[in-house]
């Protein structure tokens, strides 16, 4: 009998962030007991430790052609299942090589042409990919947020809303690596109007943030006397900890969705706010401007997010792609 070999492809890296990783890990927790052997191809090293920390085998793709190092492994390990989560895409030429050696492609959240080599694409309902040109596609689109993996060490927590007296907690946490450095920049602002509002204020430093103990030390040190999250184990307890979060968008909108928590969405570019505002649409959250702002301002947003409550997202999206991929 044929082994059943699963190849994940994807990045992390302090530029790319863990997200794509974290959430293929959880697809990849949940085909575990019905397949042989599960790979993940990572075009840096800086994933590797935590995919084996996992139960699973780990390949960095190395060389300056990733191209060819992807089709090499492909052709060595011959898997019967794909899953793709990668930026940026792969050549057409290597996917075209790739796809006549798998019998099975899962494309994970691409709106990329890459997404036309898959069997199944699956994506959120963004104006964009409603629109996406699918000529000549052959295979199977799920598009919705009940789709979307979330990370690998990501439980439910039942819904807390600030039951409007007390301390009110906000959170802060800009991913594993914020490549872009929100943290320091809006830290400040932050304490602030937590020290106006008598709000407590947690923030995260992920374990790929550059130059880690300095910022701590720097966090630390705000007059509101922070409470600091250091590379936890488990963000669902993080999240079980906060009433309102000021998030860059990505894997952590999700959580804290799925977690009924409202959030402040930071958006490096119009991608990332085009993904936001299906959240935002659906009322578990806003997006936040990068751009100057007064205090008064900043407090009146932080008001009527303590107030905002909905029902949780479904956390179901790792599980229905093992599912389908399967089939």
């Amino acid at each position: 009998m044929n082994e059943k070999r699963v190849l994940f492809r994807c990045n992390a890296d302090h530029a790319t962030g863990f997200g794509h990783v974290s959430r293929c890990l959880s697809v990849a927790r949940e085909l575990r007991q019905s397949v042989d052997h599960i790979c993940f191809a990572l075009g840096s090293g800086d994933a590797v430790r935590r995919v084996q920390e996992r139960g699973f085998t780990a390949a960095v793709l190395s060389g300056n052609d990733a191209d060819a190092a992807f089709e090499q492994l492909v052709s060595r390990m011959r898997p019967s299942i794909l899953v793709m989560d990668v930026r940026p895409a792969h050549s057409e030429a290597c996917l075209r090589a790739v796809r006549a050696l798998v019998p099975t492609i899962a494309v994970i959240d691409d709106s990329s042409r890459q997404r036309l080599f898959a069997d199944h694409v699956f994506l959120p309902p963004t104006p964009t990919t409603k629109q996406l040109d699918w000529t000549d596609f052959k295979g199977q689109i799920h598009m919705g947020l009940e789709w979307m993996p979330l990370g690998d060490t990501f439980e439910p927590c039942p819904p807390s809303p600030w039951p409007g007296t007390g301390p009110r907690r906000l959170l802060m946490t800009m991913g594993g690596s914020d490549p872009w450095g929100y943290t320091m920049a809006l830290a400040p602002e932050l304490d602030a109007v937590c020290r106006l509002q008598g709000m407590e204020l947690g923030i995260v430093i992920g374990p790929g943030f550059a130059q880690r103990e300095q910022q701590i030390e720097t966090c630390t040190a705000l007059p509101c006397r922070p409470r600091i999250f250091d590379s936890p184990a488990r963000m669902t307890e993080v999240y079980q900890w906060c009433h309102v979060a000021l998030i860059v968008f990505g894997v952590t909108a999700y959580e804290l969705a799925a977690c009924a928590r409202p959030a402040l969405y930071v958006c490096p570019n119009a991608d990332y706010k085009e993904h936001a505002g299906v959240f935002v649409a659906e009322g578990k959250g806003r997006t936040w401007p990068l751009r100057p702002y007064s205090l008064a301002f900043l407090s009146d947003v932080l008001e009527k997010m303590f107030m905002l409550t909905f029902a949780p997202l479904p956390n179901a999206g790792a599980k229905s792609i093992a599912n389908l991929v399967q089939l």
